[in-house]
């Protein structure tokens, strides 16, 4: 299928009419506004780099689908429908919308969507245009709230992650300790999302987070990096013989049901870990090592823990 092109205006320019579709495809791709072209009936077409960049899919992903592909759930129907109905009225709506990338963050955007029609009048596209304004019009405390603890759970974001392993391996180093840091993936955890919808999904990752919460110590960090990743800081740690007997008791404490709204969800996890001293002490690195483990644990059949290479490589599922 051809991607579609705006429409040329009835007025003729100075430009040759074999190359205004040239133009108007080199604004497009080099927009800085995140751009989706859809058909009418809402099928996406095409999008930009902007949006690729914003929302973390790639055209592969997108085309093909509809833009609800990136909705929040906090918005009811009445505002899509007051939505639709200022298009189908009036051709164009413009406003705020919290959507989701696909790492799973919410954001808030401002969105401009047009209606295109044809020479007899009838709707053939939608344009939409829109940039992130999460921070906008936000205090500095506010801003500083969004940075370092993630809005859906409360937990600390991947920055306030850094920042306390920093603090961990700093204070491991003056008494001589050790630490592990513990990065876990919920296994299959899209396929919930899938079948039961976001808000559901979004329920049981709050509710997760405070079961992780509850099984580590009052001074231990727990983490949402992204998504359906979590992770866990646990500092002086004596040996580094007692970080296996930790993450075997950790994979039985998440492996219980969690209950919403009636039914019951359980889940399973892959663990990858790292310590210090024994990978060193660059945090950043430290967290690469451990999301790497991670992978590893998951290609090895879910439902385990392993510690990066080096160490005793992995251990059977719990």
């Amino acid at each position: 299928m051809r991607s579609p092109t705006l429409m040329p205006t009835p007025t003729r320019s100075a430009i040759d009419p074999v190359l205004e579709p040239q133009v108007a495809n080199a604004v497009i791709d080099n927009a800085r506004e995140s751009i989706v072209i859809t058909d009418a009936a809402g099928t996406i077409l095409r999008v930009n780099g902007a949006y690729c960049h914003m929302t973390g899919y790639t055209p592969e992903e997108v085309i093909g689908e509809n833009p609800r592909l990136i909705k929040s759930g906090r918005h009811d129907p009445s505002f899509y429908a007051d939505l639709w109905n200022a298009l189908l009225t009036e051709g164009r709506w413009a406003g705020k919308i919290w959507n989701r990338r696909k790492n799973g963050s919410i954001y808030l955007e401002e969105l401009n969507v047009v209606a295109l029609r044809d020479a007899e009048g009838t709707v053939s596209h939608y344009v939409g245009m829109f940039t992130d304004i999460t921070y906008g019009g936000l205090d500095p405390a506010q801003i500083s709230q969004l940075a370092f603890y993630d809005p859906l759970t409360g937990l600390a974001t991947r920055s306030l992650l850094i920042d306390h392993m920093g603090e961990a391996v700093r204070h491991c180093k003056r008494k001589g300790c050790h630490v592990a840091l513990l990065y876990l993936n919920l296994d299959n955890f899209g396929e919930i999302n899938k079948r039961h919808g976001h808000a559901v999904g979004d329920a049981l990752l709050k509710a997760y987070a405070e079961h992780l919460e509850s099984s580590v110590r009052q001074n231990d960090t727990v983490a949402r990096p992204s998504g359906d990743e979590f992770a866990l800081i646990l500092g002086e740690i004596a040996t580094p013989q007692d970080v296996p007997l930790v993450a075997n008791k950790l994979l039985q404490r998440l492996a219980e049901p969690i209950d919403h709204e009636g039914q019951s969800f359980q889940f399973s996890a892959s663990i990858g870990i790292s310590t210090y001293p024994g990978h060193g002490d660059d945090c950043e690195q430290l967290v690469g090592l451990a999301r790497e483990a991670m992978t590893q644990a998951k290609a090895a059949g879910k439902n385990r823990w392993v510690l990066h290479a080096g160490r005793d490589d992995a251990n059977p599922p719990a």
